[in-house]
């Protein structure tokens, strides 16, 4: 049988620091994924991540499992490189424009020492936060 709990705030021990129920369910990432960028992409780990798909250099679709209720999502990301020179400088675009409701669409971009293309990198990691569907 299912319990469930239902607070409107929340309290640490002390009762002086609380936060409202809608900042932890509204705040909180409903999808999160770190995966190795080269080679054959592979999730390491994962929240709510149905699948990733390699589209090409630098650009990957992170799938979700259960759904965000609309496409204006909000994606953030970052990643890590192999440490040589021509990767100290990088951006990550989860682009807005192309992710739906099951996906969001992650390119990972080299902007060091002049160059900007697409860029594959050692460690991906993407967060997806808005209302789940």
């Amino acid at each position: 049988m299912a319990s469930e709990l239902r607070v409107n705030t929340l309290k640490d021990a002390s009762g002086a620091n609380s936060v409202a129920m809608t900042y932890v369910a509204g705040g909180s990432a409903k999808v999160w994924a770190n995966f190795n960028g080269t080679g054959t992409p592979a999730v390491n780990e994962s929240l709510n991540i149905s699948s990733l798909a390699d589209d090409g250099v630098g650009k990957y679709d992170v799938n979700v499992s259960s759904v965000f209720s609309n496409a204006n999502h909000s994606p953030v990301g970052s990643m890590i490189g192999d440490g040589s020179t021509a990767y100290r400088s990088y951006a990550l675009v989860a682009s807005l424009s192309a992710n739906t409701a099951s996906k969001i669409d992650v390119s990972t971009v080299n902007t060091g020492d002049g160059i900007q293309a697409n860029t594959d990198y050692t460690s991906v990691n993407v967060h997806g936060l808005g209302d789940l569907a």
